[in-house]
């Protein structure tokens, strides 16, 4: 589905609400009553001060009804305004950081890295098999694979990591001050605790797998997040390829 359908699958129930009349028909019968009963009263010769509150506190409840109205499209713009906000960062299958965002989170990351000389790895995770598994179990199945492994990386980081899903069936983990060696763990971590959790689907249980590879960023100043995302490339080639070359490693 294309973000403008998903966009405009969530906004039209939203859109239509706003779009019905600010003062509904019964405030305009509130208004009518009080200017009705003030002239009706005032033609009977009833004295004013018997007119004016009547009239008053009709009026008093249609202000009362439209301020509330008022206050709920004010609610529905915050919710709608909060929700393309997610859109926006979060991936609507993995729950993660989508492609744009991880990338922008990244290059936060790796200022901060250069500004304070710290260590910095990152891990791609490529779930093996996938293009099989959406061929025979179909595109469900598949999706639910993407979570399965969205989220055993989840609960295998650290809150300082920044996780976010890549491309189709790739993710990428970054690890501020980690050294090769660590991302080296975290990363058989992921790998032993995706291969040991398989998901069901339609009654069969999918067994998955996927492939890590570190990439090292170290403290090299001139490293920029087009960096990261060129080893990244060349990671995920060589990995379909069959290629065991480790990433570059700086110096």
């Amino acid at each position: 589905m294309s973000p403008m359908r998903q966009h405009s699958k969530f906004s039209e129930p939203l859109t239509a609400e706003l779009g019905k009349n600010r003062f509904p028909p019964f405030f305009g019968g509130v208004i009518g009553f009080a200017a009705g009963l003030a002239a009706s009263f005032v033609l009977a010769s009833v004295p004013l001060y018997v007119v004016l509150p009547l009239a008053c506190g009709a009026i008093g409840l249609f202000l009362s009804f439209a301020r509330e109205k008022i206050h709920y499209q004010k609610e529905i713009i915050k919710h709608l305004q909060s929700q393309l906000l997610q859109r926006a960062v979060i991936d609507e299958t993995t729950d993660l950081y989508n492609h744009d965002f991880f990338l922008k989170e990244a290059a936060r990351e790796m200022e901060r890295s250069k500004r304070y000389g710290r260590m910095l790895s990152a891990l791609l995770v490529d779930v093996k098999g996938f293009r099989k598994i959406n061929d025979e179990h179909g595109n469900v199945a598949a999706d639910g694979a993407l979570r399965a492994v969205a989220e055993v990386l989840s609960k295998s980081v650290r809150r300082v990591d920044t996780l976010g899903r890549y491309g189709g069936d790739e993710f990428l983990v970054l690890l501020p001050g980690a050294k090769p060696s660590n991302a080296e763990k975290v990363g058989d971590r992921i790998r032993n605790s995706v291969s040991s959790k398989s998901f069901t689907h339609e009654g069969k249980a999918i067994p998955l797998e996927v492939l890590i590879r570190v990439l090292p960023c170290g403290t090299i100043p001139e490293l920029d997040v087009f960096d990261l995302i060129a080893r990244a490339d060349q990671a995920i080639a060589e990995m379909r390829s069959g290629g065991t070359a480790p990433a570059p490693t700086p110096a």
